[in-house]
């Protein structure tokens, strides 16, 4: 969930199932340092807390640097995030890129892709690695404030062996 109570300010909350096989909120805030929807495009941070479970405080935090540039029916995002444990030795920095084509008014299709690389900790990622990424073609239909995507592509996240596929089904709604 998230919200923008002034204009630049947007504050999310959120819950995920963590590595640990438990449920954990997490709480951010994202500021809008330049650009506009009227623009055409951003430039933002972010900033995030998600903890391990919703009894422990333990967790980790993120920072991000987020772009995105939509004109002309292209749309394109790019968001290079680093983060880390608060209690462990144990850091990773992250890249998602995304590009579309808006098609129709309601059809837009492209191509997400997200790497992430261990910089900190000796915990090593499934197979012994000490990256992932992940890469796929996306379709997405939106109405409104409703949305729903699907991306389906390569993958070595949490394949502890050679190269998965990976089918990720997104839906949801955002408000303006």
């Amino acid at each position: 969930m998230w919200g923008s109570p002034i204009d630049r300010l947007t504050i999310l909350a959120d819950g995920a199932r963590r590595e640990n096989g438990e449920w954990g909120p997490g709480i951010g805030a994202q500021v809008r340092i330049l650009g506009s929807r009227a623009d055409g495009w951003g430039l933002g941070l972010l900033a995030r807390y998600k903890a391990e479970g919703f009894a422990e405080l333990e967790g980790e935090t993120e920072f991000a640097v987020l772009g995105s540039y939509a004109l002309h029916k292209v749309h394109v995002d790019v968001n290079a995030v680093i983060g880390g444990s608060i209690e462990e030795d144990e850091g990773d920095a992250e890249f998602l890129a995304r590009a579309g084509y808006e098609f129709t008014g309601f059809l837009r299709a492209g191509f997400e892709s997200r790497g992430r690389v261990r910089i900190a900790g000796d915990k090593d990622l499934p197979g012994g690695r000490t990256w992932d990424v992940l890469f796929g073609a996306q379709v997405m239909g939106y109405k409104g404030p409703v949305f729903a995507a699907l991306t389906v592509g390569p993958s070595t996240v949490g394949i502890s062996d050679s190269i998965g596929w990976a089918i990720l089904v997104t839906a949801g709604a955002i408000a303006f």
